[in-house]
């Protein structure tokens, strides 16, 4: 049977559905800054705060300590193009530290006050009980499809009605034939698939990780200097 994209998991320390989870790690992957730290999850009413917007499923903040406002503000960003409505709250005396809050659009589960948030974010609204205007980045709104896209897993992690949507989607995989006629080296197409999915993940991270290490030799030798800034 396929995954539960709204089974609940204990992760990171707090408690959320697999869709969230999925979500939040491709953000971590965009963002470029690794795991990114989660003080509180989803189907939580601990933090009187947060007005009910925990209580459901979809609904995450993550921690800005150590983060520049340049970070901040592009995992902000992450989050958007992930299809999550985010925000930076900053430091807000007696009521909550600085951070990130995020809800997931799309997600079945929103509590009332978590979907509320969402209808502000498609308003270009802050997300909070003034109705103030967003100040986040502008990024197209999209509804996440994990049952679709199945675009983080990928094939490494499907089961067989995975593989029979895949084939419905595509049109071409059942016609896939192995040209390699050793028995003793023949894999099925499905296993295929998923090696080159895998070594394709795989290799795409090193040439993140090389590019951006590359990048941090040229600056430090002076050979590397940022593009000029458009004039107004």
């Amino acid at each position: 049977m396929a995954l539960d994209p709204y089974a609940r998991l204990n992760w990171r320390g707090v408690v959320a559905n697999r869709r969230t989870i999925e979500m939040l790690e491709i953000t971590g992957l965009r963002s470029e800054l690794g795991t990114l730290r989660i003080p509180q999850g989803s189907y939580t009413t601990g933090v009187s705060a947060s007005g009910g917007t925990h209580a459901g499923g979809g609904a995450l903040d993550i921690s800005v300590r150590d983060m520049t406002t340049t970070e901040r503000d592009h995992v902000v960003w992450a989050l958007r193009k992930t299809s999550f409505a985010a925000w930076y709250r900053p430091y807000l005396a007696g009521v909550w530290p600085a951070h990130i809050h995020a809800i997931a659009i799309g997600d079945r589960e929103l509590s009332a006050a978590a979907a509320e948030q969402v209808v502000q974010y498609r308003n270009g609204q802050n997300g909070l009980a003034n109705h103030g205007p967003d100040n986040g980045p502008s990024v197209p709104i999209t509804v996440y499809r994990q049952d679709v896209d199945m675009s983080y897993y990928g094939p490494e992690r499907w089961d067989d009605k995975d593989f029979e949507r895949f084939a419905k989607k595509v049109g071409w995989f059942d016609d896939v034939s192995n040209l390699n006629n050793e028995p003793v080296t023949q894999i099925d197409a499905k296993t295929s698939l998923a090696y080159t999915h895998q070594h394709a993940t795989d290799a795409d991270k090193q040439a993140t990780l090389a590019v951006k290490k590359a990048d941090e030799i040229l600056v430090a030798l002076g050979k590397l200097v940022p593009p000029p800034v458009p004039p107004v």
